[in-house]
């Protein structure tokens, strides 16, 4: 287990707010590169990283199964989380961030997204990338499946200062059949839960 997050030297700066970017990107990469361990769970809080950066980390953490970003304490303007991100994890297709059609992490499991300050994230690429890392039952069989994707079991995604939207409520009833399946879903928009 990996968990980074922000550190501060002295009291509470701009009111608890981090917007100081994160400068330690390029010596954390050559870390993972040299180092032989396999990285299966990987937690970042208060780190305010861009969702490029973001991304570059993944790239290098294929053995990834657990992925927790919090974003508290970070402005919405520096949110790692966005709908590029979200596109990224997309188990088949590629993003303005990853070109590759290769799987980003496709050994995910467990995708928590806490305290999510952006406030424009397409719900519709958010339920397409759970869909992706989801098949159905009677085609997934442990060991022979023709999917590259490990089947993500938890997602987690609760936004800091959206409000709940009808359009909102009804984009992820589309994750209702993948829900009925087994996956753990739980959506919160300013506290109120969609989905749980």
């Amino acid at each position: 287990m990996l968990y980074l997050k922000k550190y501060e030297e002295s009291g509470d700066v701009n009111n608890g707010v981090n917007d100081e970017p994160w400068g330690n990107l390029d010596p954390f990469i050559v870390f993972v590169q040299q180092s032989s361990f396999q990285l299966t769970t990987l937690s970042i809080q208060q780190l305010f990283i861009s969702d490029a950066d973001l991304v570059c980390i993944l790239v290098h953490m294929p053995t990834l199964q657990d992925l927790t970003v919090d974003d508290s304490g970070i402005s919405p303007d520096c949110s790692p989380v966005s709908s590029e991100f979200i596109e990224s994890l997309h188990g088949s297709c590629t993003s303005s961030l990853r070109r590759q059609t290769a799987a980003l992490v496709p050994r995910l499991r467990s995708l928590k997204l806490f305290n999510v300050a952006a406030t424009s994230i397409r719900d519709l690429s958010v339920v397409a990338m759970v869909r992706s890392r989801w098949c159905p039952t009677e085609l997934y069989t442990v060991g022979t499946s023709a999917f590259e994707v490990d089947r993500l079991r938890v997602f987690t995604l609760t936004f800091l200062n959206r409000s709940e939207t009808e359009a909102g409520r009804d984009v992820y009833s589309l994750l209702d059949p993948v829900e009925r399946e087994g996956m753990m879903i739980v959506i919160q928009m300013s506290g109120v839960t969609l989905r749980d």
